[in-house]
């Protein structure tokens, strides 16, 4: 059964979990529901990956991607996410692609896939910028102990990140993300380089950071005019020269930086993939115990009842058998009276006959 039939088939608000996969196709959601993705993928070499034709759709847990870099025809060969209705809401939903119809996510959206941050000076301050281009206020975040971006808010248009990489030990491998987080979506920057290979004649400076090539043209960004202006006239003392040998090194770096990123991706998943396994199998443990302590709860209840049924059982009986005591007891008590008025006039009985015998 493919993506698009496991979305077709539960009732409309119900909510669908998919197993944590890479789906590779096309969808339409056609009615109200909710897809719960447990991290999954879903991707496709155009667009629109996904398409929402319903309102009151929930995306969660999801991440959307078009993954053709090539030139597309139609505007909409290049979209991850299509709504031609409102989107009820969105959690954690990474999207690698153009996005149409979302409510403050429209427009173009210009940022690198991967970035490699190189050369890192080791113990001591670096400084990078890297230019992209959003169509609407957002900020990015790192969890990447070593990596501070200086200036984290972004405003619609083009934007100059600038980034401080302070404290890095020699030959430490960079490794993470970057998260560019807008109103609801969230998208991510690869990161790779370090403070490996770095030249002898490197020396950080604060007033020249180094300009990681991004592919998005120079032209107005929001940032410092002034500092930006001093960069572009000392292009040639930075580490962005023309130098062939430079060239060459920052491309092995590149490659090499590629190669263990997507190691290191490639083994995030697997791990995400055994965690999320053992707490599946975690939750049905608990819901085991859970079951076995209402069966027990319940059977406890039961025998309580039971016990109490049986003292209400015995109280009854001796309540009878009390009675039954009682009942005989004013039976001896009336017969006794009996008798003795019986023996009492038959006395007196006696008596008047002898009285009148010696009259």
């Amino acid at each position: 059964m493919n993506l698009q039939e496991l979305i077709d088939q539960p009732e409309e608000y119900s909510t669908l979990y998919l197993v944590f996969d890479e789906y590779v196709e096309q969808v339409i959601i056609t009615k109200p529901i909710t897809i719960d993705g447990k991290n999954s993928t879903i991707c496709s070499t155009k667009g629109p990956v996904i398409t929402v034709d319903s309102e009151d759709v929930i995306l969660k847990n999801l991440r959307i991607e078009v993954i053709s870099n090539i030139e597309h025809s139609s505007e909409d060969h290049s979209l991850a996410l299509k709504a031609n209705k409102v989107i009820s809401r969105f959690e954690n939903v990474i999207v690698k692609g153009g996005v149409k119809g979302v409510v403050n996510e429209d427009g173009l959206w210009q940022y690198p896939d991967v970035i490699n941050i190189w050369p890192v000076a080791p113990e001591i301050p670096n400084y990078f910028e890297f230019q992209i281009n959003v169509p609407v206020s957002c900020a990015l975040e790192t969890d990447i102990s070593d990596l501070k971006i200086i200036n984290p808010g972004m405003m619609p248009g083009k934007n100059i990140v600038r980034i401080l990489v302070d404290g890095l030990k020699k030959d430490t491998i960079l490794f993470g993300y970057i998260k560019i987080k807008s109103t609801y979506l969230i998208k991510i920057i690869g990161i790779s380089g370090g403070s490996y290979g770095v030249p002898l004649d490197f020396t950080p400076n604060k007033d020249l950071p180094v300009v990681l090539e991004t592919g998005i043209e120079s032209e107005p960004v929001f940032g410092d005019e002034k500092e930006s202006e001093l960069q572009k006239k000392t292009t040639d003392k930075t580490v962005q020269t023309d130098s062939k040998t430079n060239k060459k090194v920052i491309w092995i770096v590149s490659v090499l930086s590629g190669i263990i990123l997507s190691i290191l991706i490639g083994y995030s998943l697997i791990h995400f993939q055994k965690k999320s396994n053992i707490d599946q199998v975690d939750l049905m443990d608990q819901e085991k115990v859970s079951n076995i302590n209402a069966i027990k709860a319940r059977q406890e209840a039961e025998k309580e009842a039971e016990l109490k049924k049986i003292e209400e059982e015995k109280a009854l009986k001796a309540a009878q058998e009390a009675e039954k005591r009682r009942t005989a007891e004013q039976k001896r008590i009336e017969e006794l009276r009996a008798a003795q008025a019986a023996e009492k006039a038959e006395k007196e009985a006696a008596e008047l006959k002898a009285r009148q015998e010696a009259e």
